[in-house]
């Protein structure tokens, strides 16, 4: 339904260029190349983002459209500026966008208490950065419009509008915001899975000590594999490095962005790789169990989150002799 949503806004603006082509005769103007990019970023702007509804998203998407295309044909029935209308409907559909993902938010408070409103919140913030661009370009395009044609100005617009719809485009496309480096947006996605609390450092002495604990867990992660164990539990590891609960949780929170459970089992998944690779005839069974695992299913389950594969496809790729995913960098 997204790639429905993204190809739309790709046809809509051929479609308002060729119309505008072949009603006139000639090769439109540049300012409604720049309107026409400004009407189909608006429609990739609203495409719902991952914790959205998707349903209702394919309904506001195809309302811009509709709103876009109308504006279009009602002010060429009219003999109206066709690159005013596209604008103004395009920043009106905008600004009802806002007014209506407000409201739905806030009708339930509950879930701007739940793990995933903050990279939601993430992900709206820049979704408003990016429209606070669209409607600046439309004040300058609807300024250029004001003071007659200017080509230099209307290349410049152009190419301003055609950027920002590569950008907008490439932002649905990959759900990415396109500002925040993938290492910083794989950290905050990382720390609200973990759905934990945690406590930074205050101070260069307790951050010191919390990087030593966690280098000394890694330490003991390595060396001595004790989450090979079924029965290593917290309290397991906490006698091993002298600290206590709240402590340990929370140095592995702010380090890995895991809870101790996400932790432990990252490990038995790195060494059931490890075991696979050695071994692509062993059982499923049995290589859980040497991992630390109580059942199978708990192991396909952890196996899925680290690797977004299950232990068969797995398997199936060392078989092939394809490179398998790699589980990350925890003890790099």
């Amino acid at each position: 339904m997204r790639l429905a949503m993204r190809l739309s806004a790709i046809v809509m603006v051929l479609v308002l260029v060729g119309a505008e082509w072949l009603l006139e005769g000639v090769l439109p103007a540049v300012s409604f190349f720049s309107s026409s990019l400004l009407g189909g970023s608006v429609v990739l702007t609203v495409i719902p983002l991952c914790s959205e509804d998707l349903i209702t998203g394919k309904w506001v998407g195809a309302l811009s459209l509709a709103a876009v295309f109308s504006a279009y044909f009602t002010a060429r029935e009219f003999g109206l500026s066709c690159s005013v209308a596209i604008l103004a409907v395009s920043s009106l559909t905008l600004a009802g966008f806002y007014i209506y993902r407000t409201i739905r938010k806030f009708r339930s408070t509950r879930q701007l208490f739940q793990a995933e409103a903050v990279w939601t919140s993430v992900d709206e913030y820049f979704r408003f950065f990016y429209s606070l661009f669209l409607m600046v370009t439309a004040v300058l395009l609807a300024l250029s419009y004001g003071s007659g044609p200017c080509l230099p100005a209307d290349l410049l617009l152009m190419c301003l509008s055609l950027s920002l719809f590569i950008l907008i485009w490439l932002r649905a496309r990959s759900g990415r915001t396109m500002f925040l480096g993938r290492r910083k947006e794989r950290l905050i996605r990382e720390m609200v899975n973990a759905g934990t609390r945690m406590t930074l450092p205050d101070s260069p002495e307790d951050e010191a000590r919390m990087n030593s604990t966690y280098n000394r867990l890694l330490a003991l992660m390595n060396d001595k594999r004790p989450y090979l164990k079924d029965t290593y539990y917290i309290s397991d590891l906490c006698n091993d490095l002298g600290v206590n609960k709240s402590y340990i949780s929370n140095v592995i929170s702010v380090y890995s962005g895991r809870n101790y459970r996400q932790f432990i089992n990252y490990y038995r998944i790195k060494y059931a790789t490890k075991l696979m690779k050695e071994n692509p005839s062993g059982l499923i069974m049995e290589t859980a169990l040497l991992c630390g695992f109580h059942s199978v299913v708990s192991f396909n389950m952890a196996f899925r989150l680290n690797l977004h594969m299950t232990p068969s496809e797995y398997l199936a790729r060392i078989r092939g002799q394809e490179d398998p995913s790699r589980t990350g960098e925890e003890d790099s």
